[in-house]
């Protein structure tokens, strides 16, 4: 009989086909060397059988948060921007940390197409963060400044882009 690890982690990403990209490998391996599994989660989780499927939209969250198997996870954990709002609501909802991965900041003319209270909410969900990881220095003044964190608000540097690919 195979031993099931308890303790889980659930990922959500802009899109499955970023699941192999070096940021998100990068954490994966990072929660795997903690002890963790992790499930991903992607809207077009039809292009990869391994991701589960999300929809990333307040429909789709009031239909879903109460399922109990929510309850599994140990913290939930995403990428920018999109993801943040149904992880963010899923780690409130459940009580559970919420790990930001700042891949991505849609300011600016890199805004995105998402409605002014749907980025109200993201940048709101950043703040509830227990830790937020950026890859580069640079943008730990940039996400401080675009989601409002203040100097409690932990924000660390993984440059997980420069991970050495293993052996063999």
């Amino acid at each position: 009989m195979t031993q099931v690890s308890q303790a889980r982690v659930a990922h959500f990403l802009l899109l499955g086909v970023l699941s192999g990209s070096p940021p998100n490998n990068a954490i994966k391996r990072a929660y795997n060397e903690l002890g963790y599994d992790v499930d991903e989660y992607a809207p077009d989780a039809e292009s990869n059988s391994q991701i589960l499927p999300v929809s990333y939209g307040l429909t789709w969250i009031v239909k879903q948060f109460w399922r109990p198997e929510w309850r599994r996870y140990s913290a939930f954990s995403c990428t920018s921007e999109d993801p943040v709002a149904i992880a963010g609501l899923l780690a409130l909802i459940w009580r559970k940390p919420l790990i930001f991965i700042s891949d991505e900041i849609k300011s600016g003319s890199y805004r995105g197409d998402r409605p002014e209270y749907f980025k109200r909410l993201c940048r709101w969900l950043m703040r509830k963060a227990a830790l937020t990881i950026v890859n580069d220095q640079s943008r730990v003044t940039l996400q401080r400044e675009y989601a409002n964190l203040n100097k409690t608000n932990k924000v660390i540097v993984y440059p997980g882009c420069f991970v050495v690919p293993p052996e063999g």
